[in-house]
């Protein structure tokens, strides 16, 4: 089967973690706040989060994540450090703890619901070959690789209609 080629920025917009301050955190609390470290390839880990209070997390509820938030990791190393690669992709699962999304962390939001299946778009991000490409299209040194949500939303797409992408990402 041959596709006809759009970019993911057709479908989906990358919105930017909140640039919380390091007074804005608290070693505990209630209101956890993601880390690059702690988007992981397929899911976040929860492990050394950083806290923020009550105040600050009423006013950046718009950072809060949701269950089938797809999460990328806008900073990392180049191929060298495969485990903390710029362009890790995760998805927040079912039942996983509240958090907010810090900087340099970006989130897919579709830009109308029904065009695309967003599990599409998450096996889309994590091929080897989106991988490559957004470390490829990378800035900084191979110790600090940076993508911007712009080159994100260029990632080379497949044109599917959402029966099409529902249908390819149940294989997934």
């Amino acid at each position: 089967m041959a596709f006809e080629y759009t970019t993911l920025g057709e479908y989906a917009k990358v919105q930017g973690g909140f640039a919380y301050k390091s007074k804005d955190f608290e070693k505990s609390g209630h209101h956890r706040v993601l880390k690059i470290k702690n988007v992981r390839f397929g899911g976040v880990s929860y492990e050394e989060c950083a806290f923020i209070d009550d105040e600050m997390a009423h006013s950046t509820n718009a950072w809060k994540t949701k269950e089938g938030d797809i999460l990328i990791s806008m900073t990392g190393s180049g191929p060298n450090a495969p485990q903390s690669l710029v362009g890790r992709v995760a998805r927040v699962w079912k039942n996983e703890p509240e958090a907010f999304i810090n900087q340099r962390i970006g989130r897919l939001e579709l830009k109308q619901e029904g065009s695309v299946h967003a599990d599409y778009l998450f096996y889309l991000l994590s091929l080897p070959s989106s991988q490559n490409f957004l470390v490829a299209n990378s800035s900084g040194s191979a110790n600090q690789a940076n993508i911007s949500g712009k080159t994100i939303e260029l990632l080379p797409c497949p044109k599917v209609s959402y029966e099409e992408s529902k249908r390819i990402a149940e294989i997934g």
